[in-house]
Order: structure tokens, then C-alpha cells, then sequence
């Protein structure tokens, strides 16, 4: 892997950037077919209400930061658009913002969503933690 991650052209890790994305979904859906298969094994809670509740505290502070570091991808914005190519406009470069931003959003939500039906109040910071465990 290491010659391909020293290439100077995003077009160049083409085929890096998709083993990645093909690896994230067939993590979320082994945790799909697993919470549909199995159903909530390692969750031991009662009542799922209290994934809905806001709690005023720091925690959910914490959340906000780490959503705006998930977010941080815009100081990737300018070598994504110089390595665009022959391709290189404003609408090229917005298209790739909206096509990260959109996958981002879409695998944060469903692994979330995913990881606290699966594991409940015993869910760890480390989502990763909790599938050694099991």
C-alpha cells in the first residue's frame, strides 16, 4: 500500500479510496445483518426512550466537537480541487464537497444508529471496542 499512499494525484488513489468505501459498507452491513439476524444480544436495556432524550451536560458538548471534527474535511478542499485535473471548476469542486459531505453524513448516522441498538447504555466512545468485546 505504501507506493500507492505517496502518490501526488488524487486520480492516482482511485482505486485506494474505493477498497475503503467498499470496507465501510461491508462493516455497516455485517452490522446490519448481524442486529437483524441475532437482534439486540449485547444491548440489556429495558426501554429504548433513552436514546431520544437530550441531556443538557458536557457530553453533549462533546458530541458538538466531534461532529465539527468529522466535518473538518474542507482543509482537504483546495489539493482535492487542484488534483481534479482537467475537470477543474467550481462546480467540479462543489460536486466533490457534496458527494463527501453526503457519504460522511450517511455512514455517521447509520453506524450510529446501528451501534446503539446493537450495544444500548453499554456502548464505549470506541464503536470498535465494543465488537472486540462481543
Amino acid at each position: 500500500m505504501t507506493p500507492l499512499c505517496l502518490k501526488k494525484k488524487l486520480a492516482e488513489m482511485k482505486i485506494v479510496s474505493m477498497i475503503l468505501f467498499l470496507s465501510i459498507a461491508l462493516f455497516i452491513l455485517c452490522f446490519l445483518t448481524q442486529l437483524l439476524t441475532l437482534g439486540e444480544i449485547e444491548n440489556h436495556d429495558a426501554t429504548f426512550g433513552q436514546y431520544y432524550e437530550v441531556k443538557l451536560d458536557m457530553k453533549l458538548v462533546t458530541g458538538f466537537n466531534i461532529i465539527v471534527l468529522a466535518y473538518a474535511y474542507h482543509i482537504n478542499l483546495f489539493p482535492t480541487y487542484n488534483s481534479l485535473g482537467a475537470n477543474k471548476s467550481n462546480k467540479t469542486g462543489m460536486q466533490a464537497v457534496a458527494i463527501a459531505a453526503s457519504l460522511s453524513f450517511v455512514i455517521y448516522v447509520s453506524l450510529g444508529i446501528l451501534s446503539i441498538y446493537s450495544f444500548g447504555s453499554d456502548l464505549k466512545a470506541d464503536v470498535l471496542s465494543n465488537v472486540d468485546e462481543e
